[in-house]
């Protein structure tokens, strides 16, 4: 289920822990207790009644995803100390956007689909206003992000990112069911899973708060 994958995608910080250890980039004690809390607190706040997911899930997203994710945010961490924050984020954006456009129409006419990709662009412009609303946040956030990653630990920055981005989706999920009820599928009702969950939260707070007291 879709809390399983969540729980799991906050995993690549372990990766990254143990990349800054090899690399004698942090303190053992400073960072093995709040990371240990905050993906613990993940799986725990996350929890859905099961965590049942194919092996085929689990490998593909604790490692295939997990590996390329961690890779991707210590690189982005190398280049935007050997510029700046500013600097790397229009020059990433450029790329991803290049790239991304480059691809998707060779990939159309690769494919024969060059009528449905023209179709689907012209369809989604009714909804540029909302596109472009919620692009101006992303990329706000992850210019914040780069800025941040300049002198901060990259699992410092990876850890109070999990921890905001789990509390969010609940508080999203739960607001959303209470105005459409199924709109993010089926949220459970058990008190036990709700204890769980608190729990989890209390142990991602705790991490968080460990982090911020031995902060760069």
């Amino acid at each position: 289920d879709p809390s399983a994958i969540i729980a799991l995608t906050n995993c690549t910080i372990l990766y990254v822990v143990v990349y800054e250890l090899m690399t004698k980039r942090v303190n053992p004690r400073n960072v093995l207790v709040p990371s240990t809390l905050v993906v613990g607190g993940a799986i725990m706040s996350s929890f859905n009644g099961s965590f049942q997911i194919a092996i085929m899930g689990i490998v593909l997203v604790l490692v295939a995803s997990n590996v390329t994710n961690a890779f991707g945010e210590i690189m982005e961490q190398t280049g935007v100390r050997k510029s700046d924050g500013v600097n790397f984020f229009i020059w990433r954006s450029f790329w991803l956007a290049a790239t991304s456009t480059i691809m998707a129409l060779a990939i159309s006419m690769a494919r024969g689909n060059q009528e449905m990709l023209w179709r689907k662009i012209l369809e989604s412009l009714p909804h540029s206003g909302w596109i472009l609303l919620t692009m101006f946040f992303v990329f706000g956030g992850i210019g914040y992000k780069l800025v941040a990653k300049k002198t901060g630990r990259v699992s410092t920055i990876m850890n109070v990112l999990a921890g905001g981005q789990l509390i969010l989706g609940l508080l999203i999920t739960i607001i959303g069911n209470y105005f459409k009820p199924g709109l993010f599928g089926k949220v459970p009702g058990e008190l036990s899973i709700w204890l769980i969950r608190a729990l989890g939260t209390l142990m991602l707070f705790s991490g968080l708060y460990i982090i911020w007291r031995n902060r760069d």
